[in-house]
């Protein structure tokens, strides 16, 4: 869980807000004439791409501090870590997006063809 940690809290906030996408795409896939679930689709794609981005730069900064206080000989050892991390943050909220945007656009089309736009609300 190494690659988790890399990008803090933000990283593990946007995997449990693409579940919450992916349980949204699922629910609108059942309840497809009933009710429309596409803002909460859509906001979770948002939500997970902006803690994703936040994770990257978390990052970046936990590597910056972590430069500013070792003597010069080390600070390429340090910066290599911090710049694998940002990338690792960025791999693990990249997949979880393209998931979640992926199932997330067939619900959307799947309602758009089952229920017309003036159909279910």
């Amino acid at each position: 869980m190494h690659i988790l940690a890399d990008g803090g809290a933000p990283v593990i906030l946007a995997i449990l807000v693409g579940l919450v996408g992916l349980a949204a795409a699922v629910a609108q896939l059942v309840l497809a004439r009933r009710l429309t679930l596409v803002p909460l689709i859509v906001a979770a794609w948002v939500t997970a791409v902006l803690l994703g981005a936040l994770g990257v730069a978390w990052s970046g900064y936990e590597a910056g501090r972590a430069v500013a206080m070792v003597d010069p000989a080390e600070k390429a050892v340090f910066i290599a870590r911090g710049v694998s991390g940002m990338l690792s943050s960025g791999q693990v909220v990249a997949i979880v997006t393209i998931v979640q945007v992926l199932a997330g656009a067939a619900a959307i089309t799947v309602r758009g063809l089952v229920a017309p736009e003036g159909g279910a609300r």
